[in-house]
């Protein structure tokens, strides 16, 4: 486009001078229908782009994403295709993101008012008949009801500071991490844990990559790793011979930790859910440590991955 307006420009004082100098009628004629081609050629090309733009804004307007503009011979326009074609992925992108983050709040707010339903319920009925019949709840009738209450909001309460700890997560403190240290530093975590009773049969076995270093924030992966161990000691609780192994290696030049243990494994109707938050299998379980690692993870531009059989154990692979 810039090249046609150049030359229409030239075209026109072209013009322009041989009118003033009087010349030729031919060549006269000539450089005014260069300068008519050269319009012709600009109006169309202005046109092109107006309808476009009008294109562009309309796709926008209607998240239409599918749309691509093609390169052109014109470097000017093909810079400015290849520019609206950016914007428009920028745009589905973000607007995948946001719904994205729409349905994983909607599903925590479903969530949270299932389970708060459920135990202000029973609360609300037991504190009620209390109330209209005092005479009925004496002595141990009366530390009863006084316990399931208490014990009702010792589940409320736990409940909320979970969903606390899984939507405050600190910014990751980034930092050269030694993984040798790092691992030293859980593995010591666990010598008193496994001196009790139900766990003094664990094999819980170290393998550290000498030298080895990745990036990112020590306290928060030592808490990815302390949940991925205790999980696996839930895991192997019914185990003959359990056994937990934590490997730090680079496989493909890519640093990684492995916590695999050969206990239950997970179903595969469920291992697609593990890592939603309060989702758990057990009846103690808060079922937000998974999400929380998993966020953590992908905070350090990482991730934690999943693998298992059933009755064979499970590999969670924390990838830097």
């Amino acid at each position: 486009m810039v090249l046609v307006v150049m030359a229409l420009v030239a075209a026109s004082a072209a013009l322009g001078m041989l009118i003033a100098a009087g010349g030729h009628t031919a060549a006269v004629m000539l450089s005014a229908s260069v300068v008519v081609i050269l319009s012709v050629r600009l109006m169309q090309m202005v046109r092109r782009l107006i309808h476009q733009m009008s294109f562009f804004v309309n796709a926008l307007s209607d998240k239409d994403f599918m749309i691509r503009f093609p390169e052109s011979d014109d470097r000017e326009l093909c810079e400015m295709f290849g520019a609206m074609n950016r914007i428009i992925a920028l745009y589905r992108d973000n607007l995948t993101e946001i719904e994205t983050k729409r349905l994983y709040y909607d599903r925590i707010l479903k969530i949270m008012s299932h389970e708060l339903r459920n135990s202000i319920t029973p609360l609300v009925s037991l504190s009620d008949d209390m109330l209209k019949r005092p005479q009925v709840y004496r002595g141990d009738v009366w530390r009863e009801g006084v316990e399931v209450i208490n014990d009702r909001c010792v589940s409320i309460k736990r409940f909320l500071d979970a969903y606390y700890e899984m939507t405050h997560l600190p910014s990751p403190q980034m930092g050269t991490i030694e993984v040798e240290q790092l691992l030293a530093h859980v593995r010591q975590l666990f010598v008193r844990e496994l001196r009790r009773p139900e766990y003094q049969n664990v094999d819980l076995r170290f393998s550290i990559g000498r030298g080895m270093t990745v990036g990112g924030d020590e306290a928060l992966l030592c808490q990815v790793l302390i949940n991925l161990i205790n999980n696996a000691l839930q895991a192997t609780a019914d185990t003959a011979r359990p056994l937990i192994e934590v490997v730090a290696s680079t496989p493909g030049g890519k640093p990684c930790i492995t916590v695999a243990d050969n206990g239950t494994g997970i179903a595969d109707d469920i291992i697609a859910d593990i890592f939603q938050p309060f989702y758990t299998t057990r009846s103690d379980g808060t079922g937000v440590g998974l999400c929380i690692s998993r966020q953590i993870m992908r905070q350090h531009g990482g991730d934690l991955t999943v693998s298992s059989r059933p009755g064979k154990g499970a590999q969670f692979v924390m990838v830097f």
